[in-house]
């Protein structure tokens, strides 16, 4: 799938300036913007490119999941801060889903929420941790 966008974006991009003026944000065009990159053996690879892709999206997918779980269980023992997110969750999103700078000026307890389950639970610190909790025994 990754391929088939990167080819559907050069189609799309072919004779303008695409990703080269920079104005261009989109994912597909940092994505390309990858072909320009040089390791120690030369440009990447389409299949490096798409290996690349495939790791940045689990690894966003997982991290933003154990937070949400956290951020649940949480919630679920301490119904008295549950309530609180709750109301101001109802107060201020009426329609349409915030943007992130919206959400941000508006929901300072959902915010703090999020903050909090982080501090608690970083899903990268925990697997660094068990990582490092496994591979203790190792050396001995």
């Amino acid at each position: 799938m990754v391929r088939e966008q990167l080819a559907a974006h050069d189609l799309a991009t072919k004779g303008t300036a695409g990703a080269v003026g920079g104005e261009d944000k989109t994912v597909m065009t940092m994505i390309a913007q990858l072909r320009k990159v040089k390791d120690e053996e030369g440009l990447l690879t389409e299949e490096e490119i798409v290996q690349e892709v495939l790791t940045m999206g689990g690894a966003g997918h997982e991290t933003t999941g154990n937070t949400l779980s956290w951020a649940c269980y949480l919630l679920g023992k301490h119904p008295e801060v549950q309530a609180t997110l709750v109301a101001e969750l109802r107060a201020h999103v009426t329609g349409a889903v915030p943007t992130y700078d919206e959400a941000t000026k508006s929901l300072p307890f959902t915010l703090a929420c999020v903050y909090e389950t982080l501090r608690l639970y970083s899903a990268w610190l925990l697997r660094h941790i068990d990582f490092l909790a496994a591979n203790q025994n190792r050396g001995r």
